[in-house]
């Protein structure tokens, strides 16, 4: 995992050494590997990096383009990103590194970001700034893995994977009591766009949302309604069991064999039920010598 703290002001003010260092602070939980940031006349980006896709420096975030007209900052895996990167090679766009970053920030640029959520699988939140457009982008993956909060006042926006960073740069810090109260009163349950705060709010799982100017639109691109295919269900339906079997099993290989594209070593944590037994099983078939770690 990374982390990220983006801030976008009309009255944007410079951070002092010990504002840039506390911001540091926030985020290194999630990436410990490197840290930078960049400072322009309306936004700042930070990043926190935990390499494990091309470890090398030329991936470190933030992440722009050579004429620093288009800016990102990434957390999470994109599992497809190898056989994207193919087609977009053919297509004759160039690359300088092997991540997944990289990937993403490309199709973002060439295909817009409707295009880009279509196609990506992975587990994701990520902050993409148009400069000649004047519009920012920032996405949640489909099933909200990874954290993306959020606060929009009429003159800035803030994003973050950590609600601390943005908590220390706004005024507002007054608790949400509804959310608390729905809280302590179910299962630790909070509504989905909600956060303990009343001026942070969270982008919905399978949502993106555009920032231009004034002008704040939340969209969904992904509902798990949208994996149900009636055609392929009633092919499914008609087939003898030992066939379903058979595709599930070709179909969880390589779900499994995608979470294990890595530059760093990669483990399996089993604790001894059914779905990581099962999960072990498969990354051992892809690769004989995986650590397992159990407790």
């Amino acid at each position: 995992m990374c982390g990220f703290f983006f801030y976008n002001s009309k009255n944007l003010i410079k951070r002092s050494k010990p504002e840039i260092l506390a911001i540091k602070d926030n985020l290194r939980e999630r990436g410990p590997d490197n840290f930078n940031y960049i400072q322009k006349k309306k936004f700042s980006m930070f990043f926190s990096r935990l390499s494990i896709i091309d470890q090398n420096k030329r991936s470190n975030q933030p992440f722009t383009d050579n004429k620093q007209e288009y800016f990102m900052v990434f957390n999470g895996e994109i599992y497809n990103f190898i056989e994207l990167k193919k087609k977009l090679i053919n297509e004759g766009i160039f690359f300088n590194t092997k991540s997944d970053t990289e990937v993403l920030f490309k199709l973002i640029m060439h295909k817009g970001i409707k295009e880009t959520l279509r196609v990506i699988q992975g587990m994701f939140s990520f902050v993409f700034y148009d400069v000649k457009k004047k519009k920012i982008y920032g996405a949640r993956d489909h099933f909200g893995q990874k954290p993306f909060y959020f606060h929009k006042s009429n003159n800035k926006f803030l994003a973050s994977t950590n609600i601390r960073p943005i908590l220390e740069n706004i005024k507002n810090k007054n608790l949400n009591l509804a959310s608390l109260k729905q809280y302590l009163c179910s299962s630790g349950i909070i509504p989905a766009k909600n956060t303990f705060f009343s001026g942070i709010s969270t982008l919905p799982a399978g949502s993106y949302i555009t920032i231009y100017g004034d002008k704040c639109v939340i969209k969904k691109y992904f509902k798990p309604i949208d994996m149900f295919h009636k055609k392929k269900y009633s092919e499914f339906k008609d087939m003898n069991e030992e066939s379903v079997i058979k595709i599930l099993d070709h179909k969880m290989k390589k779900a499994v064999e995608r979470h294990l594209i890595s530059d760093t070593k990669v483990g399996v944590t089993c604790s001894g039920g059914i779905d990581s037994a099962l999960i072990l099983k498969y990354a051992n078939e892809i690769d004989k010598e995986i650590l397992t770690l159990t407790n």
